[in-house]
């Protein structure tokens, strides 16, 4: 009985440490380098509530078809980009989210990206100006 105990427990912790190792890749994915911002940066606050439904997949803000932000559950952070227009769209690494939008970001200005996951449907996402 005891042999048996720890052959269920050592089957345990293999299944979970495999599960840990084992995660969500996503295609080919270009990530914008980083760039020095002089006076006149502007700053978005990228947010996404946590929710349970898909809560395990990690959206990414791009622009122009790089990532300029990883966006997992529960997500509230703040980057800063040079002012200018830019394509942008979310992509959950399988497909974009909603419609991609031109957004002129003007200098000194902050912004605000809203990503929001819906069941059956992925998603979307919304951009307002904060001032």
């Amino acid at each position: 009985m005891r042999k048996l105990i720890c052959l269920f427990m050592l089957v345990g912790i293999l299944a979970i440490s495999g599960t840990a190792i084992v995660g969500c890749t996503i295609p080919h994915v270009v990530y914008e380098t980083p760039v020095s911002i002089e006076d006149g940066a502007v700053h978005i606050n990228v947010v996404r509530e946590s929710k349970f439904v898909g809560g395990g997949v990690e959206y990414y803000i791009m622009s122009d078809g790089r990532v300029i932000a990883t966006v997992p559950n529960g997500t509230n952070k703040e980057i800063t980009i040079k002012p200018g227009e830019y394509a942008i769209s979310v992509s959950d690494g399988k497909g974009q989210l909603g419609k991609s939008s031109v957004q002129i970001f003007k200098p000194n200005s902050h912004y605000r990206i809203t990503v929001y996951t819906r069941a059956f449907s992925g998603g979307d996402y919304a951009i307002d100006k904060l001032k």
